[in-house]
């Protein structure tokens, strides 16, 4: 009956085994083992461990039933547990069968009297070696008052384990290699991303890399690098492939820069040209760094740049320059022939007009003296105006200076609305001038009187096509903060429309049918050059153009 029984279970064993060998993966194989070692040994429970740190990890934890073997994931090892705990440590430290129950069997370890609460139930644990590294424990437990594991029991256990760890072992073996193929074709595919990603960012940087072994001549280099120089790919060729195509004006230069960096072992950095297999002429740089082989042999590493086309593109450049200068002083020239037409019209005006009085008042007979040498003071004084308005406009233009002294700014304002009393009075307009300056600014007279003439001409300007509305201009000054006055010109015409305030201030730019675009642009420099500021606002109420001066310190102005 035994007999029939052990060749029962060696048969059990024998499929169990064939089991084994047909399983593909990791999980596959443990699940099969712990079916077979548990229908062999008709254990209750079977739990496989492996250790970690201090501690003992329950990966699988089996449990038989009417319904079959339950299969699920453990933790750890019960604090509880330390008869388990202990034979777990014997079973590490011992590599053997570690075997709990009341009488020997004279198989294996058996512990039985150690000191320690024996346990309720037969319990086995069976190393899973491969080797002598552990890989798992198997430990089986059977059901309280049970018979102790049959010697026949372990040895088949034993065999099972045992062919179970070669089944894992190969699997995990397969499983690493399969992982570091795939590693290899990613790293491969990764290699081959990067040359490729290289390769393309030399070719759009026009750039090749080298390597010159010193002492054998031989040059290995980039796809780019043989294109550069116009030459099919070879993976190696001697040094003088390359520098045959070197311009015979630069060749020797050349020879002495690389000489003389190999010789002392420093890097180096020139620049020449070539003639290159396609007959075009290049600019190349070519820059090397020295490095030193396993063997102790010198070689260099380094990159050479096609910089032709940045040589052409700086070449026009520089030609785009200086027709740009050219035409810069063009343009100033013909700024500043405007300002002088736009700013000499109005005095030289008044000494044609002036002349003609004069010239009327001495025709008659007898001459009428008196009004003519009035009529001939009035041209003196536009003269004088003129001959202000060059000297003015030259001190700009030139950046010579402004000579700067103390201006009453409100007696200047004063003068200039005297001089405009008739054009003010022929378009019915209303001025009003609130002094407020209080102190005296520092800058040109004649100059400021200039800017705030221009104003008050564009407010008349702008006030002659308003008619349902009063014709207001009113000019204040006033301090604005501390050293600077701040005088305003409002007027109440139509403005400047869908402009913006800066437009204004544009050369050539105006809003009148037969303006030349200047005054403002003029008014500007002459306040920015007196370190003022000029600027333009429209609203609902009119205009309003407004410059700041910085008044005389009150040293400088007791003097």
């Amino acid at each position: 009956m035994n007999e029939a029984s052990d060749a029962e279970k060696l048969f059990a064993v024998v499929q169990v085994s064939q089991r084994l060998c047909g399983q593909t993966d990791v999980d596959g194989v443990i699940r099969t083992f712990i079916n077979g070692a548990t229908a062999i040994s008709r254990a209750h429970r079977i739990r496989l461990l492996r250790r970690e740190h201090e501690e003992f990890i329950v990966e699988y934890d089996a449990e038989a039933s009417n319904h079959g073997v339950e299969i699920r994931s453990g933790g750890l090892v019960s604090e509880c547990e330390e008869s388990l705990r202990f034979a777990l440590r014997n079973v590490l430290r011992t590599r053997s069968v570690v075997h709990f129950h009341n009488s020997p069997l004279g198989y294996g370890t058996v512990q039985r009297n150690i000191g320690l609460r024996a346990p309720l139930s037969p319990a086995l644990c069976i190393p899973l070696t491969s080797g002598n590294q552990d890989l798992e424990i198997l430990c089986l437990d059977r059901m309280p008052g049970d018979f102790p594991f049959e010697p026949t029991v372990i040895s088949h256990l034993l065999l099972l384990s045992t062919q179970a760890t070669v089944c894992l072992e190969n699997l995990r073996y397969r499983t690493h290699i399969r992982a570091e193929n795939i590693e290899r074709e990613k790293v491969e595919m990764t290699l081959r991303a990067s040359e490729t990603a290289l390769a393309e960012a030399q070719r759009m940087s026009r750039t090749g890399s080298w390597r010159w072994e010193v002492d054998t001549d031989i040059v290995q280099a980039s796809v780019e690098f043989f294109r550069i120089y116009g030459l099919e790919f070879t993976p190696v060729s001697p040094r003088s492939t390359f520098t045959d195509l070197v311009h015979s004006d630069d060749i020797q230069a050349l020879q002495r820069v690389v000489g003389g960096a190999t010789a002392q072992g420093k890097s180096f950095r020139t620049e020449y040209r070539i003639h290159a297999a396609s007959g075009d002429l290049k600019y190349l740089q070519n820059e090397g760094h020295p490095q030193i082989a396993t063997d102790g042999t010198l070689y260099y590493v380094g990159i050479v740049m096609d910089t032709t086309e940045r040589r052409n593109t700086e070449k026009a450049l520089q030609a785009t320059k200086a027709q740009l200068a050219s035409a810069l002083r063009l343009s100033t020239m013909g700024e500043l022939a405007a300002s002088i037409i736009h700013e000499i019209n109005q005095p030289l005006t008044g000494i044609m007009a002036n002349a003609q009085v004069c010239l009327r008042w001495l025709l008659p007979e007898p001459p009428q003296i008196d009004r003519a040498r009035e009529a001939a003071k009035r041209l003196v004084g536009d003269a004088e105006r003129a001959a202000n308005v060059f000297r003015g406009l030259r001190a700009l233009a030139s950046k010579i200076g402004i000579v700067q002294v103390p201006v009453d700014i409100d007696d200047a304002i004063e003068e200039v609305a005297l001089l405009l009393r008739g054009e003010l009075e022929r378009g019915n307009i209303r001025l009003e001038i609130r002094r407020g300056a209080l102190r005296a600014v520092h800058g040109d007279r004649f100059q400021l009187q200039q800017v705030i003439e221009n104003l008050m001409h564009n407010a008349i300007d702008a006030m002659l096509c308003v008619d349902d509305s009063p014709r207001r201009l009113t000019i204040t000054s006033e301090p604005n903060s501390d050293g600077v006055a701040m005088v305003t010109v409002h007027d109440t015409g139509c403005g400047f429309g869908s402009h913006s305030p800066e437009e204004l201030f544009d050369a050539l730019f105006t809003t009148k049918p037969d303006g030349m675009g200047m005054g403002l642009k003029v008014c500007r420099s002459i306040i920015e050059a007196h370190s003022g500021k000029l600027v333009a606002s429209s609203g609902t109420d009119g205009t309003k153009f407004q410059f700041t001066l910085p008044y005389v310190r009150s040293e400088l102005h007791k003097r």
